[in-house]
């Protein structure tokens, strides 16, 4: 099974799981050479996928860091660094992939 997992907000990063088992994980800084960057981590999925020698069809499950049932119902603007609501995300994600 093949699981990739994305951190959208400080310190964006990717990592992708194949049985349990790490087979890359990476912040989009190492990429962007942005300190604690905040943007979608684009160059942090590619690498991943490029790692498994996967397309985004081949993952089996996407994990992200956030439970929206949870989190949408207690934003706060100084916990969460953005001044976007991560609400956004769920309407923008397939435009950025």
């Amino acid at each position: 099974m093949d699981v990739l997992g994305i951190n959208f907000s400080i310190d964006s990063a990717a990592a992708l799981l194949r049985d349990g088992a790490i087979v890359a994980a990476v912040t989009d800084e190492r990429f962007t050479r942005e300190k604690h960057s905040r943007a979608f981590p684009s160059a942090s999925i590619d690498y991943c996928l490029r790692q498994g020698g996967l397309t985004l069809a081949d993952l089996d499950a996407v994990a992200f860091f956030w439970n929206p049932g949870i989190h949408l119902q207690s934003f706060n603007v100084r916990q969460s660094g953005a001044i976007r609501h991560h609400a956004e995300l769920l309407a923008s994600v397939q435009n950025q992939l």
